[in-house]
């Protein structure tokens, strides 16, 4: 099967070995230079050759590093018929090993060294409304939980605006406007007791929109669909033919809007 010549996330993160969350910023880095060279880009995808270019692999090194594994199995294989061909048939005076029990690890090993260190990763920061620490912390909660910074940002500007102190009338709260509904939950499995305090509800808010992530395989849409209107309230739309609400349709242009703003590489 020919090989597409665009790669998106989860590709991406396979080669590079990183989060899902590291591989949208490593992806929306390397177009930033394609388009600083005057070429088309598309939002979430990069070509595959730039991809092992950036990062220093050859598509031989790649083949290797899946094809390693198969020969480790095979080796471990032989090894075991060997030494059970030796325990019924030892010769103490044979001075030759048996070819199943030739070292080879060694060569496995040397094998692995197949990737050079990737060039250094500069993280792409954005003009939000947030201290310095708050956009640390939160940048630090998408890595951890797996979400794209943009996705988390785009929450807090369609929830709140970036209003620490938001509340509503239905018992949303904070930055992220987490329902109290959720309280007893967040508390046992996050420790989280104040969804007020901005560090606790970005940890809230992050971990929700991973496991939403994680439910739906990646699918944004319905991730947003559920964060809105909460699980059951979400399939239920889906599976009514619903693909995207008005809700939706708004944190995707916020989303639009950050990457395509001017962005600060530090």
């Amino acid at each position: 099967m020919k090989e597409s010549y665009f790669i998106g996330v989860s590709e991406v993160q396979e080669i590079v070995g990183c989060s899902k969350s590291r591989a949208y910023q490593f992806i929306q880095q390397m177009n930033k230079e394609l388009e600083a060279k005057g070429l088309l880009t598309f939002p979430g995808r990069v070509p595959r050759r730039y991809v092992f270019e950036r990062f220093g692999i050859t598509e031989v090194q790649m083949m290797r590093k899946a094809i390693i594994p198969l020969v480790a199995t095979a080796v471990a294989q032989l090894l075991v018929i060997g030494s059970i061909a030796a325990a019924f048939a030892f010769q103490p005076k044979e001075t030759q090993l048996p070819i199943a029990m030739i070292p080879v690890q060694a060569d496995i090993e040397q094998g692995e060294c197949i990737r050079r260190d990737p060039a250094p990763y500069e993280p792409i920061t954005y003009h939000v409304p947030l201290d310095a620490d708050l956009q640390q912390y939160t940048a630090e909660m998408c890595d951890l939980y797996e979400v794209p910074l943009e996705l988390a940002y785009a929450v807090m500007q369609v929830e709140s605006g970036y209003t620490v102190s938001a509340t509503s009338s239905t018992g949303d709260y904070g930055l992220m406007q987490i329902n109290s509904i959720n309280a007893g939950w967040l508390k046992d499995e996050l420790g989280v007791t104040d969804l007020l305090d901005a560090g606790q509800n970005i940890k809230a808010g992050c971990y929700m929109l991973g496991s939403y992530l994680a439910l739906y395989d990646g699918d944004i849409n319905r991730t947003m669909m559920a964060y809105n209107l909460g699980k059951s309230g979400a399939e239920k739309a889906w599976n009514a033919g619903t693909r995207s609400t008005a809700y939706t349709d708004k944190v995707w242009s916020a989303m639009v809007g950050l990457l395509e703003e001017e962005r600060d590489v530090s």
